[in-house]
């Protein structure tokens, strides 16, 4: 129990716990007197030595709230860290799942959020309880996207206030993500219209890759997305020595002529060593809808040109740690087909 003890607080180091008077230690923290962040809870060894007890969380709550509270789980990974179905959690989940360090798709998070507003309407004591794994990056997603969309919050106010609610000093933002930020981006321009209703998708005719300093690095480029039941597909891997059409000393093209009929689109860029083994990969999200609507391109016009630097890339794990730079843009033409 000593060690788990010191594993837990070891773990729940870079955020703020919950201190109380019932003996119960969980990392825990009130954004706001109705909003709720944890990690993850667990019901079983070992990882009980070191997570959050799902019975002192209910414990909890049940003695400071009552049964005024529900519980938002947002991870799609390790689905048996409690019982979804136990008779203590009866209609107190709600499950909006998706992989750890991504954005989840807009439409999801859209979802996700009517029903927190929903909950919390019923009544005024109710409480929310949000989770992933370890209660930062797509739980800071869901709250800064609740205060701004429902209690005007700006994207600054909301991430500094979910910043010095769950994080304690030195350990960074809550929300540090690039590709999650992007995704409060787009809630800020959501605000401005309260419409969500995507009226094109993407044809990818050519990929551009600018070269660093005009030296070419073999890369594999993957293309991924949301399904219609927000499952993460597939769509398309490039080895950049194929579908090649043009190459010069400051970049290179490839014809792919993809199809993507989703809004939700992830690149994600992996160099290729001359040995054939691929090192750390960088990724990046983008919203079709989104993105039109900030661009000069408006729905009039059938092409549009998507460029992606460096800059934006997230590296292992959503980290800064992306390794030696390996492009500096690359430009997707897309040709928009209307819905």
């Amino acid at each position: 129990m000593v060690m788990g003890s010191f594993l837990m607080k070891l773990l729940s180091a870079p955020t703020n716990s919950l201190h109380n008077d019932y003996g119960i230690h969980l990392d825990l923290s009130y954004i706001t007197k109705r909003i709720i962040v944890c990690s993850c809870p667990v019901s079983s060894y070992p990882k009980l030595a070191y997570r959050n007890s799902i019975n002192d969380l209910i414990n909890y709550l049940q003695i400071e709230h009552r049964n005024h509270w529900s519980i938002w789980n947002l991870k799609l990974e390790s689905p048996n860290d409690y019982s979804l179905n136990s008779r203590e959690l009866q209609d107190k989940i709600f499950h909006f799942p998706w992989p750890d360090h991504q954005p989840s798709s807009f439409k999801l998070l859209l979802n996700c959020l009517h029903s927190i507003d929903q909950f919390l309407k019923k009544d005024y004591e109710n409480v929310v309880v949000i989770h992933c794994k370890m209660g930062k990056g797509r739980s800071g997603l869901v709250v800064c996207a609740y205060l701004m969309l429902y209690l005007n919050f700006t994207k600054n106010e909301a991430c500094e206030l979910f910043t010095s609610k769950r994080m304690k000093p030195g350990f960074g933002n809550g929300v540090s993500i690039i590709s999650q930020l992007e995704y409060l981006s787009y809630c800020e321009l959501y605000s401005k219209c309260r419409s969500y209703k995507p009226q094109k998708i993407a044809y990818i005719e050519t990929i551009k890759i600018f070269h660093v300093e005009n030296s070419y690095t073999p890369l594999l480029l993957n293309f991924d997305g949301y399904s219609s039941n927000d499952e993460l597909v597939r769509y398309f891997e490039l080895d950049s020595k194929s579908y090649i059409v043009s190459q010069t000393p400051e970049y290179s093209m490839y014809k792919i002529n993809l199809l993507i009929e989703d809004q939700d689109i992830r690149l994600t860029i992996k160099p290729v060593e001359r040995t054939g083994v691929t090192l750390n990969a960088v990724y990046t999200w983008f919203n079709l809808h989104w993105y039109l609507y900030k661009s000069i391109c408006h729905s009039q016009q059938n092409t549009m040109m998507v460029r992606l630097n460096w800059n934006r890339m997230d590296g292992f794990k959503g980290t800064s740690f992306k390794g030696k730079q390996c492009f500096e843009v690359i430009e997707l033409k897309i040709r928009l087909i209307d819905i």
